[in-house]
């Protein structure tokens, strides 16, 4: 789990390397399955290695929107990014207590969800995140 920051990202080249290079073979998963990289990003939203954003070069990047972070929020917040279709998919059940439909969990999750106010102001905030 490389951490990004002070606005700074990671030595991502050596990790992804090595994540390509897979993990033993075990009874519930293939040989040679890429081990997943999780990015903290959360000091560092905005940040570029090599022309990519930290939080996008891992299968899942991890953002905080707490108001002392690059970019904050009014209280608590945040995000997870993936490119990852299974993943994603088992990240939104989470956030909405393991929901797969409508009053149907699948699995035990939390609320997670970035409340309408948390988004309006980081949604002013972002325009200036470059900057």
């Amino acid at each position: 789990m490389p951490v990004h920051l002070y606005g700074q990202c990671a030595e991502m080249d050596p990790l992804i390397e090595l994540s390509r290079h897979g993990r033993r073979r075990t009874a519930d998963q293939d040989a040679g399955a890429p081990i997943p990289i999780i990015e903290d990003a959360a000091q560092a939203i905005g940040a570029e290695d090599a022309r990519r954003r930290a939080g996008s070069m891992g299968t899942i990047g991890c953002f905080s929107y707490y108001p002392s972070k690059n970019l904050g929020g009014a209280g608590d917040g945040g995000m997870l990014t993936t490119n990852d279709v299974e993943h994603a998919q088992r990240l939104r059940m989470l956030r909405l207590h393991g929901e797969e439909q409508k009053y149907h969990h699948k699995i035990i999750g939390i609320n997670s969800r970035l409340d309408a106010l948390q988004a309006a102001v980081l949604r002013v905030k972002l325009r200036h995140l470059d900057d």
